[in-house]
């Protein structure tokens, strides 16, 4: 085990509490706007909302009823006392409704209520829902019954200059509305209503497509277009909070949800709960490959899979897992891997010459991971050659990722004359210094570049007093990343990729790397007191990698049929429904330390 000085155990253990002090150039300037307030509903009334939109389309449907007329529950006309409302009723409410329709995941309707109580905005919102083109011809009640009906209720809607709109919306909770027009909606005056125009983009909607704010932003105006009787009139940008409850047909439930997601508090995530969640995306990762060992991603994501689940199955002692690395191993090594003509090194061919390196690396460092063969060392020497006879540095400058896994398979491989140069590991260290401090790398090292810098750092091999301090420096870069205090719940624990949005990819490097360098402590105690010092960081951490993992209910937006599939699947970052294979292998590699 080697020895590693109590000053750099100081360091690396408080800067895993670190916060940042200077703004993140990454991060969108916020001025000092009022932000709107989500709305304010009886925990009891929310199931009960969808359910009455439901109830409203088969009225509707048997008897021809107007929204005006139906009638509303008594659950939802009693009184009750809300602080930001006072006493009043659910169905009195002044918040607008917008009510989504889903046949098999495929959005097929949506309409807005407004201007009423929230009972009838429901209604009205479902009624004009129920009237969309991409329903049948001929609506029965087995239709509407096999709907997936999403509500979002709509708080406070903040009149936003346009000049603040893009830093005052945070992608997945906040949405966006643009009205342009002479009047106001409840306003009646001969000849203006055709002036009037409103469109607006939902919370829930920017999640499930990955839209950021300035695609938000493009896509109300996309949308409103171009009126010319309203040539010259300003439009009015509005920012709101919303309720995002989802109501599946049949005994599926109702779910309400925060970014997309089922909200869990931190604090409810205990040892067990991230157990099961480390089982589950590794079964998900095993479920998401194929003969071939493709899996739909690029080939270094897939091997880093392999890498981290032919560890998992042995840590866990499973067979599936060290199977599906190997049919990952196997398929790569069938399909892309290629000697050169004088058959001394190999390599991995990739769609881009420019990712062959990553991958070959990544292929390395993936071997490195199964159990002991003797027909395997040939390859892997071959591997090692052309790394070593093409550092990752050309006209195309230094790529600091690729070094790193280069050194760290190099390192891990432990194969005769194969060591990697002392020097890479001193220029991979310089490299990750921020370019105003003599670092190579042009502006910000991506968190999980740094995590790979400093393992590949820690991996077995000869280290100075002098590459101890930069690599507590950069530690000391990536504790300041942790997301810690946050208006936005789901944030918590995770590590920041590029912006404000912490990534899980960033997340479960973060976490790996932070076992490995307690793991490498020498000397009485010190391990122990490391791994107690980091132990709270560390569990944020992972409990945020569990909380990205999807679950069946979450998945409203994929057909019936595919949403088990989606079980354990892991979001590449809170504010996306986008998942990916590297993102729940390093959610996989935060869940399995211990």
């Amino acid at each position: 085990m080697r020895w590693i000085a109590p000053a750099f155990l100081t360091l690396i253990a408080a800067s895993a509490f670190a916060q940042p002090q200077a703004a993140d150039p990454n991060r969108p300037e916020r001025r000092t706007v009022k932000l709107p307030s989500p709305p304010r509903l009886p925990t009891g009334a929310k199931p009960r909302l969808p359910t009455l939109a439901r109830q409203a389309m088969l009225r509707y449907l048997s008897s021809r009823q107007p929204a005006a007329d139906q009638p509303i529950p008594d659950a939802l006309q009693a009184e009750v006392d809300l602080p930001a409302q006072g006493v009043t009723s659910v169905a009195t409410l002044p918040y607008a409704a917008v009510v989504t329709l889903r046949q098999d995941g495929r959005l097929v309707g949506t309409a807005l209520g407004d201007g009423r109580g929230l009972a009838r905005n429901v209604i009205a919102a479902a009624l004009d829902a129920m009237r969309s083109p991409a329903l049948p011809d001929r609506i029965t009640s087995e239709v509407l019954l096999g709907l997936t009906v999403e509500l979002s209720i709509l708080g406070e809607q903040i009149e936003t200059d346009e000049d603040v709109l893009l830093a005052t919306i945070t992608p997945g909770l906040t949405g966006v509305k643009l009205v342009r027009g002479l009047r106001d909606p409840g306003l009646r005056v001969d000849g203006a209503a055709a002036l009037f125009r409103s469109t607006h983009v939902l919370p829930s909607t920017a999640c499930v497509l990955g839209w950021n704010a300035a695609r938000m932003r493009t896509q109300c105006l996309r949308e409103l277009g171009h009126n010319p009787m309203a040539t010259g009139l300003k439009g009015t940008w509005y920012t709101f909070r919303a309720a995002h409850i989802v109501d599946y047909p049949g005994r599926a439930g109702t779910w309400q949800l925060y970014r997309g997601k089922i909200l869990t508090l931190p604090e409810t995530i205990d040892a067990d709960a991230l157990a099961a969640a480390r089982d589950r995306v590794a079964a998900w990762l095993m479920r998401h490959v194929d003969e071939d060992g493709r899996a739909g991603e690029p080939l270094a994501d897939q091997l880093y899979a392999a890498w981290v689940l032919a560890r998992y199955g042995r840590q866990r002692d499973n067979k599936d897992a060290r199977g599906a690395a190997r049919v990952i191993i196997g398929g790569v090594a069938r399909n892309h891997l290629r000697l050169s003509e004088d058959e001394m090194t190999a390599r991995v061919i990739t769609a881009r010459p420019a990712d062959e390196r990553l991958a070959t690396a990544m292929f390395l460092l993936a071997t490195t991971a199964m159990p002991a063969d003797p027909k395997a060392v040939g390859i892997q020497t071959k591997l090692a050659r052309y790394l070593l006879a093409s550092p990752p540095e050309d006209a195309d400058g230094f790529d600091v990722l690729t070094r790193a896994v280069a050194v760290l398979a190099l390192r891990r491989a432990t194969l005769p004359n194969a060591a990697p140069p002392e020097n890479w590991t001193a220029t991979l260290l310089q490299a990750a210094r921020p370019a105003g401090d003599g670092g190579m790398a042009e502006g910000r090292v991506a968190t999980a570049t740094l995590a790979w810098v400093v393992r590949a750092a820690l991996a077995p091999g000869p280290i100075d007093k002098q590459q101890m301090a930069q690599i507590s420096a950069i530690v000391g870069r990536i504790g300041s990343r942790q997301s810690l205090l946050s208006e936005v719940l789901d944030r918590y624990g995770g590590y920041l990729g590029d912006g404000p949005e912490p990534r899980t990819l960033a997340t479960g490097l973060a976490v790996a790397m932070l076992a490995e360098a307690a793991s490498a402590i020498g000397g009485p105690g010190q391990a122990e007191a490391m791994r107690e010092q980091l132990a709270g960081p560390m569990t944020d951490a992972r409990r945020f990698c569990a909380r990205m993992l999807y679950r069946p209910a979450e998945a409203y937006f994929v057909p019936a049929a595919q949403r088990p599939t989606w079980d354990g699947a892991a979001r590449i970052r809170p504010d996306r429904s986008t998942t990916s294979v590297k993102a729940a292998a390093a959610a996989l590699e935060a869940l399995m330390t211990e």
